[in-house]
């Protein structure tokens, strides 16, 4: 199956930019997760993902999970996929994830050591 991205808005741009913010991250629920193992482990997890993004050069080596996950895919040329990763050497992949909650109330519920 090809699989065919659509371009990245505005709006969306502006979103990966923030979200490398804590302040950000916190507000809008969300965080960035980079790389193929991770956006691949994330799928495989059933992780909520609210869309992924590629560079233009991994297209055409994008694998079947990610093109049969029904997640919205965006491409973006390579220059500006490199300036929204956090990454030096990016694999070309990232994906934006829901929060899954507190992690202090997640902490807090798990039994302690005596």
């Amino acid at each position: 199956m090809a699989l065919t991205p659509r371009p990245l808005s505005g709006s969306l741009e502006t979103l990966l930019h923030k979200l490398s913010q804590k302040k950000h991250r916190h507000q809008h629920g969300a965080f960035r997760i980079e790389g193929m193992r991770l956006v691949i482990d994330a799928l495989n997890e059933k992780a909520p993902l609210r869309f992924v993004l590629l560079s233009e050069r991994i297209t055409d080596d994008v694998p079947d999970i990610v093109k049969n996950s029904g997640i919205p895919v965006y491409s973006v040329h390579d220059t500006v996929f490199n300036k929204l990763s956090d990454t030096i050497h990016s694999q070309g992949i990232l994906a934006v994830a829901d929060n899954p909650g507190n992690i202090s109330s997640t902490l807090d519920a798990l039994p302690t050591c005596q």
